[in-house]
């Protein structure tokens, strides 16, 4: 399977079209902001993480028999069924 045209960039992720017009590739970054992205760096392997943490998610709740849209996950890059999402995000933050 081969990327094509990136669909969609965030601060976290990149989405790519792939050339099965039915799924699409999610590429989890390693990079990491703070301050409102005034503040930038690159955290090794963060991107594997979050990814790994999204199939983790995701298992439970196909565990619950709640489909999602993910095919497989290697690495930092998870195959995706092309959907319309519902924009809800959730942030979590830590503090020192």
């Amino acid at each position: 399977m081969s990327l094509m045209q990136e669909l969609v960039k965030g601060k976290v992720k990149t989405v790519y079209a792939v050339d099965n017009v039915e799924h699409v590739m999610i590429f989890y970054h390693d990079r990491v902001t703070a301050g409102n992205g005034e503040k930038e760096d690159v955290i090794e392997k963060k991107g594997e993480i979050n990814c790994k943490i999204t199939d983790i998610l995701f298992n439970e709740l196909e565990k619950q028999d709640i489909k999602t849209h993910r095919i497989s996950t290697v690495g930092h890059t998870m195959l995706c069924q092309k959907v319309n999402i519902i924009p809800v995000e959730f942030v979590v933050r830590n503090v020192a």
